[in-house]
């Protein structure tokens, strides 16, 4: 599913913004979490 058939501002679906962002937003700051992590570690070993 290409990123560009998704329109920027479709908000008049009733759950509020769409699905697959959300998706996105929980995958981003699981990526986050995890380099934040290694980061700390490879710091403090």
């Amino acid at each position: 599913m290409p990123i560009e058939s998704f329109p920027p501002q479709d908000d008049d679906t009733p759950g509020g913004p769409h699905p697959i962002a959300y998706a996105f937003a929980a995958f981003a700051v699981y990526i986050a979490l995890a380099a934040i992590w290694i980061f700390r570690a490879e710091i403090w070993s």
